[in-house]
This record gives C-alpha cells, structure tokens and sequence, in this order.
C-alpha cells in the first residue's frame, strides 16, 4: 500500500503515519488572501490523499469541481455538502433532525448557557427590535400572548387561534426559567435595543391585558 506524506513545501515531504514519526498530523497556516495556502498546502494534501478518510471544508467551488474525478477514480464514495447551492449538494444536514418539540429547542439553549456561564471570558450580545423572549420567558400569559401573536403572523396557520386555546405546560415554562437564569449568569451580556422597543412592548402588553 502507497504510504501517504505530508508535503508543506519545496522538498518538506513528511510521513502521515503517526506510528512511524510519534507526531500527530495537525498542522495551522496563518497566510493573508492570495498568499497560496490553497496551492501550496490543500491541494498537496488532496493529491496525497490515497487511502484515507478525509473531510474538506473549502470556500472555492472550482476545488470540488477539480479534484472529484481524482477521488472518484481512486474508489472514495464522495458526499458533496454545498451550503451556497443546497440543490447540487448529494446529501444533507438538518440541525434539527433530532428535535421533536419545542422543549427540546430550550433544552439545547439551556446546555449551550450552561456551558457559557463557567466561562469567564464569554460574552452574550444581541440586538432586538421586539422585547427580548429571555425577558418575559418565564411567565406564562407572556409567552401564551407572544404564541398567540406569533400563530397570527405565520401565513402557514389557517386557522384562528385565541389566547384560551394555547395551553403552555409547567413543564416548558420551567425551562424557560432556567434558561433565563443561565443567560443572567454569562459573565458578560450586550443587549442593544431599538428606540421604539418601549413603544412596541406598551403596545403588547395593553393589547394583553385588553
């Protein structure tokens, strides 16, 4: 079997054989745009590529265009995932393959700031033109009117829906009161809020109460 090599330069040929160098493969390039890291290091790395599994994220189309028939030749099963065209890709990804429910979408935001707030340099910034969902999140006849709001704006839903028909569970609103308290607990939080923000939640909230 052809060994495969490392080739970063004129002459700098190392062996990708970890047991044979007691190296890893890991390599960075730091190089400003058009200084030939495509030409000089990624395209060596897929000309050498002859045995292994390998995953490529690049930015320029005509790579994948070029060095398909090379793998195809050489026997590989290529999955082409194109994020500018997701028509021409042959496969897919959805982020939220594996959610069910809406709990569920809390449930990941919960992990993601559980994992942010023991991190001292982590910032959380945003910028709303509405009232924030993390302000009002852990009340149930807000999150009914911001529902109830949202099912009447959404051209998909047919129906009417009024306020009595939402039913939110304690279930879900606990979750929304721990997310709130993990987002609180970020080391540093950013919130820039357009100046009609208190116009527009006055209006939500008078035509919650009305």
């Amino acid at each position: 079997m052809e060994k495969e090599r490392m080739i970063l330069g004129e002459g700098c040929f190392y062996s990708m054989d970890c047991n044979e160098t007691g190296l890893n493969n890991n390599i960075i390039v730091c190089g400003g745009s058009g200084s030939g890291k495509t030409m000089s290091i990624s395209e060596p790395r897929l000309l050498e590529t002859k045995t292994s599994s390998l995953v490529a994220t690049v930015t320029k189309r005509r790579i994948v265009k070029k060095y398909q028939p090379l793998f195809k030749e050489r026997g590989y099963e290529i999955l082409d995932l194109n994020y500018v065209n997701p028509l021409e890709s042959n496969c897919a990804y959805d982020p939220l393959e594996y959610v069910e429910s809406y709990h569920d979408i809390i449930k990941r935001y919960h992990k993601l700031f559980t994992f942010a707030k023991e991190d001292p340099k982590s910032i959380l910034s945003s910028a709303c033109n509405i009232v924030p969902f993390t302000f009002y999140s852990p009340y149930e006849r807000l999150t009914k009117f911001r529902l109830c709001r949202w099912m009447h704006q959404n051209n998909g839903i047919k129906r009417s829906v009024s306020m009595a028909d939402i039913v939110v569970t304690e279930k879900i609103l606990e979750s929304q009161r721990k997310l709130m308290q993990e987002c609180r607990q970020v080391p540093s939080t950013y919130t820039i809020l357009d100046n009609n923000i208190l116009f527009l939640g006055s209006c939500n909230l008078f035509l919650f109460t009305f």
